[in-house]
């Protein structure tokens, strides 16, 4: 659509800045939704280490170090940037169903995991660490 052309012109314009990026439109045959994008994504990044950060401004850019840090040193496979820890926030003007829904899904994955924010758009993982995942076949329907 509209958003993806616009999107792929600035990708073009940073590439004649000499910024080293790429973008990769999917087909629908590729799948739909925020899980199956993510998922591909990954799927076709080339570097060893791999983060995601959702576009929306939840998270701040200047955190990226904190959170890819453990992975790239290698003393984890797996890292999330939770916006429920100390110092951390939410970013103000969520709707009240917004914050209903994301803490009841948090409360949800309360059981299968010590994560404070699963259902955080920012994290990062190793190649190694997705290609273990990728054995569990991922349900790539729903959110990350």
């Amino acid at each position: 659509g509209e958003e993806t052309v616009r999107t792929c012109r600035i990708v073009d314009k940073l590439k004649d800045a000499g910024y080293a990026i790429r973008i990769y439109v999917r087909t629908r045959d590729q799948g739909k939704g925020l899980s199956s994008a993510v998922l591909l994504g990954l799927r076709q990044a080339t570097s060893p280490v791999l983060l995601v950060m959702d576009a929306d401004l939840q998270h701040e850019p200047e955190s990226v170090p904190a959170v890819a840090g453990p992975v790239l040193d290698g003393t984890a496979g797996f890292a999330v940037g939770s916006r429920n820890v100390d110092g951390a926030k939410v970013a103000e003007g969520w709707p009240l169903a917004r914050r209903i829904i994301s803490s009841g899904a948090t409360l949800l994955a309360r059981p299968l995991t010590p994560c404070t924010d699963p259902m955080s758009g920012f994290f990062c993982l190793s190649r190694e660490t997705l290609a273990k995942a990728e054995q569990a076949h991922p349900n790539p329907m729903g959110y990350k």
